[in-house]
């Protein structure tokens, strides 16, 4: 393998798509992305993507075997292995520096990640503030410039109120496919279980799903929830009363019409539960009254919600199973 390696990358980079070679880039692409790397708790299309930009940046960068002028040597022994290794791991040095100047940016990204149970607050560089709710990770750059777009990228629940700036900046979460743009508002968004929800409070909120066409974009009014599925590419709105989904900013969970179902996707979201269902149509079944619940208990929520529902609660460590008595 060692005579063939940099034919092997050369070509590879040539554009020659070898099936030796990709294994070759992928297996050094994979160990540039451990814990220390910047492109650690990117997603999965995020990462490839930039695979492929990197990859696309270094070919441009690497003469093709026809570009290179040949070399005359005074001796006709073949150069030794260690002379072809030195090239190959050249050329890997190559692709390591352009990954770093690639990267350079990614030095300065904030990220904040709230725990199980925990709710914080995070000012942003332009004084704008993201509220965090529970296993929740937001990253931003920790400065924005006045002629960039204000940009963070969101995995799990935040309330955001977005100032307005002098010259009208946009400010944008990336929340999977989808992207919310405002200028300044105060809105939810709710990014879990291969979905994404946009509960907007004030102002005004236009999303824009990933590869639309241009001008397909939706605008949001206040008092609207938009939902969002991966899975099939699918927008929808409908109105409702916003304050219901930002309770929990203040470690409350209102339950209004709500089916229990919905409670214990909630409280999966906000403890880490593993929580458990068997009945279909206790699952489905819903609470016709209004009431508030504290968050600061898990044992004193889970025994009022049983005595709310009529349902008994079996608990083994965080898997927890509701059913009839």
């Amino acid at each position: 393998m060692d005579k063939d390696l940099d034919k092997i990358i050369r070509d590879y980079l040539a554009g020659k798509d070898t099936p030796e070679g990709k294994k070759l880039f992928d297996t050094w692409y994979a160990s540039q992305t451990g814990n220390t790397s910047p492109l650690e708790g990117l997603n999965k299309a995020e990462k490839e993507k930039i695979r492929q930009e990197i990859f696309a940046s270094v070919k441009r960068n690497t003469s093709s075997p026809e570009e290179r002028k040949p070399i005359t040597l005074r001796r006709k022994h073949s150069l030794p292995a260690w002379y072809r290794m030195a090239a190959v791991w050249a050329g890997l040095l190559l692709v390591s520096a352009a990954c770093f100047v690639y990267f350079g940016y990614w030095n300065d990204t904030v990220t904040v990640q709230t725990v199980y149970g925990e709710i914080t607050e995070v000012t942003l560089p332009d004084g704008s503030t993201a509220t965090l709710n529970a296993n929740t990770i937001l990253r931003y750059t920790e400065s924005w410039g006045e002629d960039n777009d204000r940009e963070v990228w969101l995995e799990g629940e935040a309330f955001f109120s977005v100032v307005h700036t002098r010259n009208h900046q946009r400010f944008r979460v990336h929340a999977s496919d989808l992207g919310v743009e405002v200028l300044g508002t105060e809105f939810n968004v709710n990014n879990r279980r291969g979905g994404t929800e946009v509960i907007l409070h004030s102002g005004k909120v236009k999303l824009v799903v990933d590869q639309d066409e241009p001008g397909s974009a939706t605008v949001m009014k206040p008092g609207e929830l938009a939902s969002y599925t991966e899975s099939d590419r699918r927008l929808t709105k409908k109105v409702v009363n916003p304050q219901r989904y930002s309770h929990w900013r203040q470690q409350e969970l209102v339950l209004d019409n709500t089916s229990l179902g919905e409670v214990a996707q909630l409280l999966e979201n906000y403890y880490g539960f593993d929580i458990i269902i068997p009945n279909d149509s206790l699952r489905n079944s819903k609470l016709t009254a209004t009431t508030k619940l504290s968050l600061k208990d898990a044992e004193l929520i889970l025994t009022t919600i049983s005595e709310i529902y009529g349902i008994e609660v079996q608990r083994d460590g965080d898997e927890i199973t509701l059913d009839y008595p």
